[in-house]
């Protein structure tokens, strides 16, 4: 809110010795106000916002000891708070500090008896991953997550799902726990009917998800990416459009070609607005595909073309990328294909 943008203001500029000797001060009156809740959480937003400019000295003396003792809040309000920003802290202080003091602090918050605080966790627990090493992600914050998407409140359940790809990426290029992928696959296709923006996250993260698995897991990941695209939700397919080819990248040109690929031109040929961003990254898809998967591309630009008479946009993304396109066959063959597009 305003007081916050305003201390941060004044703090960025004053010296360091005046940030100890008044901020600090300030802040430390709200965290101890025990009559007023919102005191609490102002200085809990007061705390995480200055933790860079207040440097790692000033964090390890005060900012640290007192985010512990505010995530031990009997306020659940403030606990959440503690919850949303505490990972601007822990990305300041020593690692040492990290591990023994804040880690061990986030862990608490995701069993926290209100599921207001676990859920807030759950929003923070990929941000943590980032900082955390390799192991802990492996172990811990594996187990936690897995945790949270049994929890009993479905709104914890949803956030940590939303996560969930996000969180698999954070493990790339280590083979991905059995259980990770499982949770992944079975838990977005059991939302995927009544919860849009659950399944967006799938979609969207998708790409990540499989560059940390790797093509050897298409197998097991490649039913879901199909049911993805037969959902019948705008924002599912148009993020699914936009990275077609980063999939088929990952795959590789063999599987590109024999599944992506026609994936792709079925969906142009069925227009709508997913037919834009298809358009956009066409050439790099079909830069390492068959002579038949392009020749099928360019009858279908054709028709394509003719039917989008009204759709300046189609019509400009085509004639934006032309030159791209032309490259994808040999010199001969571009009057007969394109000739009549331009």
């Amino acid at each position: 809110d305003k007081s916050v943008e305003i201390m941060l203001k004044i703090a960025q500029r004053l010296s360091d010795d005046d940030r100890g000797k008044y901020i600090i001060t300030d802040v430390l009156k709200l965290a101890h106000d025990e009559e007023d809740d919102d005191s609490r959480i102002v200085a809990v937003q007061l705390l995480s916002k200055l933790a860079e400019i207040f440097g790692t000295e000033l964090c390890e003396q005060f900012v640290a000891h007192e985010i512990m003792s505010l995530a031990e809040d009997p306020s659940f309000k403030v606990r959440k708070a503690v919850a949303e920003h505490a990972v601007e802290i822990c990305s300041v202080v020593t690692q040492t500090t990290y591990t023994t003091k804040m880690y061990p602090l986030f862990c608490s918050l995701t069993v926290d008896t209100i599921w207001g605080v676990r859920k807030a966790a759950a929003d923070n627990i990929v941000e943590i991953a980032k900082i955390s090493s390799f192991e802990t992600r492996l172990t811990s914050l594996t187990d936690m997550i897995l945790g949270l998407l049994l929890d009993i409140s479905q709104w914890v359940q949803k956030a940590a799902i939303q996560r969930l790809g996000q969180f698999i990426a954070t493990l790339i290029p280590h083979p991905i726990p059995a259980k990770l992928i499982d949770s992944y696959t079975s838990m977005c296709l059991a939302k995927a009917e009544d919860e849009e923006e659950v399944i967006y996250q799938c979609a969207y993260n998708f790409p990540a998800v499989l560059a940390a698995c790797g093509k050897e897991k298409w197998p097991t990941l490649k039913d879901i990416y199909q049911k993805l695209w037969e959902i019948d939700m705008d924002k599912v397919s148009y993020s699914l459009s936009c990275s077609i080819h980063q999939i088929s990248k990952i795959l590789g040109p063999e599987i590109g070609s024999s599944e992506i690929v026609p994936l792709m031109l079925e969906h142009l040929q069925e227009g709508g607005p997913n037919s834009l961003p298809l358009l956009e990254n066409a050439s790099e898809l079909l830069s390492s595909t068959t002579e038949e998967n392009i020749l099928e591309f360019f009858d279908t630009l054709q028709t394509f073309h003719e039917y989008s008479v009204k759709k300046w946009r189609v019509r400009e993304m085509i004639a934006s990328h032309i030159h791209q396109y032309a490259k994808l066959i040999p010199s001969e063959r571009v009057f007969k294909n394109l000739w009549s597009m331009v």
